[in-house]
């Protein structure tokens, strides 16, 4: 049997099938190496953050009453901040780790925090009393002009931005995006003097198990992961509303440090609720608020975004949680930040997440001409085969299919 030259140019499209794999595996390559949590990251986000020395206790409380020093935080919320003194913590991840000297904060630290419980954002922004607290002391407008502040730091009641597209509670979700709109142009005003305040929101986490608090929310709410996509879709619709160009809001994504726990649960074919388990711990008894290792969590992506620095040097000894699982959990903040921050979560898509930095230019340079390379290696490879069999192309091969064969 004789090949013919319908064979031969059949055969030229075969045998670079290899080439083009290699070709395909290298590009599927880089775009992993793109988003590996573990690579270094040069950047969290368009801006450096430090972070303040708070020292919080339940409901309203004010722990600096100087507005000389380092920089200044505001955390505003209601109990999610208030419980295990979610600003102590913070306070003492930047001030007493291994990277504090090169963290970039300006010691000594400024600090306020709100955490009236139940407290919602409308209730900061127009001063207004509830069954669950008392008014606030001052107005948001006051309490800003008293120090200089880097961060403002936005916790709303932790339903609320699981309301995004609910008819039933469509007036909630109005009041809340009002009022933060409100209380983020108060904040570029009087934050400080150089009108550079930054603001921040803080994502919340979805409820262990079904919110049951009533049989609307339970309907609305029937799940950890129903509440948690819920939540997401709120956070980004707040980052819309706020976010300019020249002054993008960001997310701190808390809620997605603790999802990233309760997935790895799944995966292991582990029911993620059952007590005792990593994600369990990080809720207190009533499957809501936070247990210390959930603030703990939650201080660690804090951490993160307010420094634009890598979580996991922020080594500070918490007494309440154990060693192993204190660096599991800022393992799982960095994981976290790595994923969302570099894509288009903490900053808003409509402007842009942050400038890749000269090494990752390079890096990217790099990848680039490998995959050149190995396209005109395989170029080159099906170049030659054609000079072997005597003709540089084939056009009146062009759609044909089959092999033709001539019997001598």
């Amino acid at each position: 049997m004789k090949r013919t030259r319908n064979q031969s140019s059949s055969l030229l499209f075969v045998k670079p099938l290899p080439c083009l794999f290699y070709l395909m595996m290298m590009l599927l390559n880089v775009k992993l190496s793109l988003t590996d949590p573990q690579r270094d990251l040069q950047h969290y986000s368009n801006y450096k953050y430090d972070a303040s020395n708070l020292n919080n206790n339940a409901g309203y409380f004010d722990d600096s009453s100087s507005t000389n020093g380092g920089d200044g935080l505001f955390m505003v919320g209601n109990s999610y901040t208030a419980m295990n003194n979610l600003t102590e913590i913070v306070v003492n991840m930047l001030e007493h780790s291994s990277r504090t000297s090169s963290s970039g904060v300006r010691l000594p630290l400024q600090t306020e925090t709100w955490s009236l419980d139940g407290a919602k954002w409308k209730h900061y922004a127009y001063r207004l009393s509830s069954q669950d607290h008392l008014q606030p002391p001052e107005t948001f407008q006051d309490a800003l002009k008293r120090k200089e502040f880097r961060w403002v730091v936005l916790q709303e009641q932790s339903q609320i931005p699981g309301l995004f597209q609910s008819d039933v509670f469509q007036n909630e979700w109005i009041d809340s995006r009002t009022a933060v709109k409100i209380m983020d142009e108060q904040i570029q005003q009087f934050g400080n003097s150089n009108n550079s305040t930054q603001t921040i929101l803080f994502e919340t986490w979805g409820r262990l198990r079904r919110d049951d608090s009533s049989s609307q929310l339970a309907e609305l709410f029937s799940n950890y992961q129903i509440h948690q996509s819920r939540i997401v879709s709120g956070y980004k619709e707040y980052q819309k509303l706020l976010s300019t160009p020249a002054r993008p809001v960001m997310i701190a994504p808390v809620g997605h440090a603790f999802q990233a726990i309760h997935d790895s649960m799944v995966k292991e074919g582990v029911a993620p609720e059952q007590d005792g388990g990593r994600f369990a711990n990080l809720y207190g008894a009533d499957g809501s608020h936070p247990s210390a290792q959930g603030s703990y969590l939650a201080a660690s992506v804090l951490v993160g975004i307010l420094t634009g620095q890598d979580p996991r040097g922020f080594d500070w000894k918490y007494p309440l949680v154990p060693q192993d699982t204190q660096k599991t959990l800022r393992e799982v903040a960095h994981a976290t930040i790595a994923i969302y921050c570099q894509s288009e979560y903490c900053n808003p898509p409509s402007v842009g997440t942050s400038k890749s930095s000269p090494s990752s230019f390079a890096r990217n340079l790099v990848r680039f001409l490998l995959v050149a390379g190995v396209f005109l290696v395989c170029k080159k490879y099906n170049d030659a085969r054609n000079r072997n069999y005597g003709y540089s192309s084939l056009p009146q091969d062009r759609g044909r299919s089959g092999m033709h064969y001539e019997m001598t």
